[in-house]
């Protein structure tokens, strides 16, 4: 009943980089997903050749691109922290509408892919089938990619910037001013016309489900 978990691992000996097509949770990729995350993969690759970075192992999940790049680094929170700094400073600068860097793989106990097997999520249809997941190339020799090489990625993190507050707007216009003192008094109002709103932030959400719509978008009511 117990499994493996972080405190168990000694050292970490591989570092994943995984490219994942953005789509309902649940299923294979389509054809065109599928292919788009591989392509994501070798282009994050190409520019971490150019960093100094030696060549990784890239391989097909099944459903996206992976890449392996050789590490030695003891299992702390610092190397885990650098890790993690990493994945979030690639995914800052390579995702796209169609493919996220997973920043979620960082953890020591990450359980991953035994290539040669197939990837069944879903049912297996004729536009998003099941694959057997491979690797598509290995370098002649797994170099080590050194703590420095994976640091200077780290550090290209985005610092987030001052939440900017909400403007305030006072009028003398009577719909304004209703609408202003709405805005200010949700709790009096929101619960009332949406019983299943639950808060959210500095105001409430309201699914689609619950206002009897099967669409992606919520309701959001917030005083800004």
């Amino acid at each position: 009943e117990s499994t493996t978990s972080d405190v168990d691992i000694l050292a970490r000996r591989l570092l994943l980089i995984d490219c994942d097509p953005k789509r309902p949770a649940g299923i294979s990729s389509s054809h065109p997903e599928h292919a788009a995350a591989i392509a994501k993969a070798q282009e994050i690759a190409d520019w971490l050749h150019g960093q100094g970075w030696p060549d990784p192992i890239v391989a097909d999940s099944g459903n996206g691109g992976h890449l392996l790049y050789r590490i030695a680094l003891s299992n702390d929170p610092e190397n885990t922290q650098v890790i993690q700094r990493c994945l979030q400073a690639l995914a800052a600068q390579f995702d796209s509408a169609a493919v996220q860097v997973d920043t979620g793989v960082f953890n020591a106990s990450r359980i991953s892919k035994l290539y040669g097997t197939y990837t069944c999520k879903g049912d297996d249809t004729p536009d998003r089938p099941h694959r057997l997941s491979r690797m598509l190339s290995a370098p002649a020799s797994l170099d080590y990619v050194s703590l420095d090489l994976l640091e200077e990625v780290a550090a290209r993190i985005p610092k987030p910037g001052p939440r900017p507050s909400a403007p305030v707007h006072r009028s003398t216009d009577f719909f304004s001013a209703v609408n202003q003192n709405a805005m200010e008094r949700l709790g009096q109002w929101v619960p009332r016309l949406f019983p299943d709103a639950r808060p959210y932030r500095n105001g409430y959400r309201v699914t689609s489900r619950q206002l009897n719509r099967d669409q992606e978008e919520d309701l959001g009511i917030q005083p800004d």
